[in-house]
């Protein structure tokens, strides 16, 4: 059973009207194709939905784009390393509104570190809700 959002079946119906099978896979699997991520990188709202696996052996900066509604990333860490990933003051986290970084370096935690960044409205304005996706702890700032 596939349990949808009223959101994710709005455009799950707008999709279907305009038979455009691409957008119905990915609302149905949303991040069903991953990008290995060796390099820093600022990422385009064209790569909307992709897991991004970072392997850069040395501090790796994932760059948001400009904010449009329902663009969503995940990012998993694979090695002993930071992973930081960056907005302009529109990053909704614990305990802040307005961040402008997340950024997993806690020691013993680094490997495995997994989160997902999501554009949403929040009452007019959008922002990228942050949501850790495993224990591990996430410097907001």
């Amino acid at each position: 059973m596939i349990n949808l959002t009223s959101d994710q079946l709005g455009q799950f119906a707008r999709a279907l009207r305009t038979t455009d099978i691409n957008s119905v896979l990915k609302i149905l699997f949303p991040f069903s194709t991953s990008v290995v991520a060796g390099a820093s990188r600022t990422l385009t709202q064209e790569e909307d939905g992709l897991l991004f696996i970072a392997t850069l052996a040395g501090t790796i900066t994932f760059t948001l784009p400009g904010v449009k509604e329902g663009v969503q990333y995940e990012f998993l860490q694979t090695v002993d390393q930071n992973m930081v990933i960056t907005g302009s003051a529109n990053v909704l986290a614990l305990g802040n509104a307005a961040a402008t970084s997340v950024t997993y370096s806690t020691a013993s935690e680094k490997i495995g570190a997994h989160c997902r960044l999501k554009c949403v409205n929040v009452n007019g304005t959008l922002k990228w809700v942050h949501r850790n996706l495993t224990r591990a702890t996430a410097t907001i700032s």
